[in-house]
């Protein structure tokens, strides 16, 4: 991989270096004298800035910048300095590129160690490698080899700008292709098919704020998620004198005096652990952080299917014994394999009374059973005959595996983002939810990281004050806790944004033709909120006609909830969105159900927000077997509502209002 790597990461480095217009898109030299003076001059502060506060060779966002600049320069100046990263965007741009790519990595002699190198854990020590740190970056699993394919939002790419200009330039240049087009099929046999926003150059200075705002950003390309990691991992290793990779599982100890904790067989005092190991982190276990769930889990299938592709992302709604499920696929430009997940009944993969548990025939009808479901899933969303698809070659999550993944689906977040005074988690060690929305990765590369940039800002910013002696050390230190809280409180909230968005995936059933909504009785405990949620959506649901429709195709081009005007011209177009408008309807009631569950888990009223969405919301209309007879139920409760005391069950006060 290192050799086919290099031959195009030089031609592209060598591109970058010599033509301003590829990072730019403009020419210094075409400005005027005053400008070419102002340019020099903001190139000067801005290098300055970047030795004071070395974050910002890695943080393109401008209000971080201006307050950044105000420290050791004044207000004076400020003037200058403003109207020229605001008016000479392009030049800025340029600017800040070569001081991140030219101006030499000042070394702090602080080491930090990161778990998990996956696209997560890259990108987090990639900015501490920018920052001057020395990692020690972890993982037992050296090869890449999960066969995942990623729907990409804009952002990522203008996330990798900003860590470094020529790998986000490699990265879209070489694995990063457009997708083509967005197919939406419908249960009732209805087929729409959009086409995605065009990719544009990276810019490192629009990075979304927060993770809600990356969110509402439209996928633009696909990406084969293996490539990625190897072209990330490539990337880092060009900084060998900063970065260590140990082939082997991190185990952290427990914290000691200090609250710092350590790694088992290291003698190294680590100034932080990043924690990017997954939803399944072990490290986040021993820390001591909690696990909540947010809603009902969904048993889910998972593979790949060999097959020409030509960039298409398509989801299926489809009614299987009366219950409203998922599938959708993600297919990358010349990958020649289509990545599909679809939910799943524990009948259709159950061997039959006829074969004995756990006996080899068992085992073999089980994974017969799998793999026909799948084929059966994949054909209508391939649109190729159920005789085709068994011709086609089929595997599961990992390379080398034959069988597609079976596996639930189930949202969790955890109490925490922090342990200790240098243990951080990143990425879905904070949470998981449905990749039906494209969150995880992207998450925790792009939000969780613009968290990670305001926090180091913030540290800079405190150490500055600490070196002028402008705070007690008790201050300082109780300054640097509050930092950490806010990490916390930030990363959290962005993983719960992306549980938001993807929660009607979770409740399909909740939908225009589904399940009844009812209000609850009066003597019920959450009779008032969920009772005037539910007189909402029948307001909405009685003002959705045609002319509500039409008004819809007046919103500006940029808005989710705009209707195009030359699809409702048909009778049969018109009763299309009507449906759909219906289902939105629908969506914004379970998101709004979520939230309120949120409210009460972080008062303490109920033990998760899961527990709140069980106790509220319909059940689930799934007849027969709900679980297969090998595989536990995560859907199964304790029975209780309401927990005691906050603070006494979650240890963390931050979430007790």
């Amino acid at each position: 991989m290192r050799q086919s790597f290099l031959l195009p990461y030089v031609l592209v480095m060598s591109f970058l270096l010599t033509t301003s217009t590829t990072i730019a898109n403009t020419h210094v030299e075409s400005k005027s004298a005053v400008a070419n003076a102002d340019y020099a001059w903001v190139k000067g502060k801005f290098e300055q800035l970047v030795l004071k506060f070395p974050s910002l060779r890695a943080n393109g966002n401008y209000n971080t910048i201006l307050r950044a600049f105000s420290e050791p320069f004044g207000t004076d100046e400020m003037p200058r300095f403003k109207n020229f990263i605001t008016t000479e965007r392009n030049n800025f741009i340029y600017i800040r590129n070569q001081v991140n790519v030219a101006m030499p990595i000042q070394p702090n002699g602080k080491t930090v160690a990161v778990s998990g190198r996956s696209v997560v854990g890259l990108v987090h020590a990639l900015f501490l490698v920018k920052m001057g740190y020395t990692i020690d970056i972890y993982d037992k699993r050296i090869a890449k080899t999960r066969n995942i394919q990623w729907a990409l939002r804009q952002a990522l790419l203008d996330q990798l700008a900003a860590l470094d200009p020529r790998l986000a330039q490699h990265v879209m240049s070489f694995i990063a292709k457009p997708l083509v087009a967005s197919v939406h099929l419908g249960a009732d046999g209805s087929r729409a098919e959009y086409r995605p926003d065009s990719i544009r150059s990276p810019d490192p200075t629009n990075v979304p704020y927060l993770g809600e705002d990356m969110l509402k950003l439209p996928s633009v390309m696909s990406v084969e998620g293996k490539k990625l990691e190897r072209i990330l991992e490539d990337f880092i290793q060009k900084y060998s004198d900063q970065v260590n990779l140990i082939n082997a599982n991190m185990e952290i100890t427990d914290a000691d005096s200090e609250g710092k904790f350590g790694i088992k067989g290291s003698a190294k005092v680590y100034d932080e652990i990043v924690i990017a190991e997954g939803s399944h982190s072990e490290n986040r276990e021993r820390a001591g952080i909690k696990s909540i769930r947010t809603t009902a889990a969904r048993l889910q299938i998972a593979g790949e299917v060999q097959l020409s592709t030509s960039g298409k992302m398509a989801k299926f709604y489809r009614t299987e014994n009366g219950d409203s499920m998922i599938s959708y696929t993600m297919e990358t430009n010349g990958a020649n394999k289509v990545w599909l997940v679809a939910d799943v009944h524990a009948e259709s993969i159950e061997p039959n009374s006829s074969f004995t548990p756990n006996s080899r025939e068992y085992e073999l009808e089980k994974e017969r059973k799998i793999a026909t479901e799948f084929r059966r899933l994949a054909a209508p969303l391939l649109g190729i005959s159920p005789a085709a698809m068994n011709e086609l070659r089929i595997s599961g999550a990992f390379e080398k595996s034959n069988l597609p993944s079976l596996y639930w689906l189930d949202q969790k977040i955890y109490t925490s983002a922090t342990a200790g005074s240098n243990l951080r988690l990143v990425g879905d060690a904070v949470g998981n939810a449905t990749p039906t929305v494209g969150g995880g990765m992207q998450i925790g590369a792009t939000s969780h990281l613009e968290a990670a940039k305001e926090m180091y800002f913030e540290l800079e910013s405190l150490k500055l004050a600490d070196e002028r002696q402008r705070g007690t050390p008790a201050t300082i230190d109780h300054l640097k806790k509050r930092i950490s809280q806010q990490y916390d409180a930030r990363v959290i909230a962005d993983t719960l944004a992306w549980h938001k968005q993807g929660v009607p995936d979770m409740y399909l059933y909740i939908q225009d033709g589904g399940v009844p909504i009812t209000k609850l009785p009066r003597s019920h405990a959450f009779a008032t909120t969920y009772n005037e949620l539910v007189s909402s959506l029948n307001r909405k649901l009685e003002n959705i006609n045609a002319d509500h429709i039409r008004a819809m195709t007046k919103r500006e081009a940029s808005d989710y909830y705009r209707v195009p005007a030359d699809e409702i011209k048909t009778e049969s177009g018109m009763k299309k969105w009507i449906k759909k408008v219906r289902d939105w309807a629908y969506h914004e009631f379970v998101r709004a159900n979520f939230e309120m569950g949120i409210g009460f888990w972080k008062r303490g009223v109920v033990e998760s927000p899961y527990d709140y969405l069980n106790e509220v919301l319909p059940e689930r209309p799934a007849p027969g077997l709900k679980v297969p007879s090998w595989m536990k139920d995560p859907n199964k409760r304790s029975g209780r509502s309401r927990s005691t005391l906050c603070e006494h069950f979650y240890g963390v006060s931050q979430w007790c209002v």
